[in-house]
C-alpha cells in the first residue's frame, strides 16, 4: 500500500484499523510481560513431612531457585530443606542428586508423586533475549 492509497481508504475502515492495531498492540505487550518459570518433571515421595525428589544435576541453578513444586493440578511453595549425596543411575548414566523439600500439606507418607519444579522465574521478553543473542 502506498501513502495515496492509505489517503483514499474510508473513514470507517480507518477506525477499524486503528483499533485493530491497538489491540494487535496491547496483546503482544501483555504476553512479554507474563512471567513463566522453567519447569523440571520427576517423582518424588513423602518421608518424615519432607518431599524427596532426585533432580538431575545436569541444571544446578534448580537448587539456588526453587519457587514452587507442582503435584496434580495444586502448586505449593516450598523451600529446600536439605540436599543429599550424587548417585549415579548405572542404568540411564545420569547423576541425580537428592533434594529434601519442605512445604505445608498433609499428604501421605511414602506416596509416590510426580512432582514439577518451578524455578527461575523470568518474564517472557527477557526469556526471548537470551534465545536470540
Amino acid at each position: 500500500m502506498s501513502y495515496l492509497d492509505l489517503l483514499n481508504i474510508k473513514y470507517k475502515f480507518k477506525i477499524f484499523l486503528l483499533i485493530t492495531i491497538i489491540f494487535f498492540i496491547g496483546i503482544c505487550t501483555y504476553i512479554l510481560n507474563l512471567e513463566i518459570y522453567d519447569t523440571n518433571i520427576t517423582y518424588g515421595y513423602k518421608e518424615n513431612g519432607l518431599i524427596v525428589a532426585k533432580i538431575s544435576i545436569d541444571t544446578p541453578d534448580i537448587l539456588n531457585s526453587i519457587d514452587y513444586i507442582k503435584i496434580g493440578d495444586k502448586k505449593y511453595k516450598t523451600l529446600v530443606n536439605s540436599i543429599g549425596e550424587i548417585s549415579l543411575d548405572k542404568e540411564n548414566l545420569i547423576n541425580y542428586q537428592e533434594v529434601y523439600l519442605k512445604f505445608n500439606n498433609d499428604l501421605k507418607e511414602n506416596q509416590v508423586f510426580k512432582l514439577t519444579i518451578m524455578y527461575n522465574k523470568e518474564k517472557v521478553y527477557k526469556k526471548l533475549k537470551k534465545m536470540l543473542f
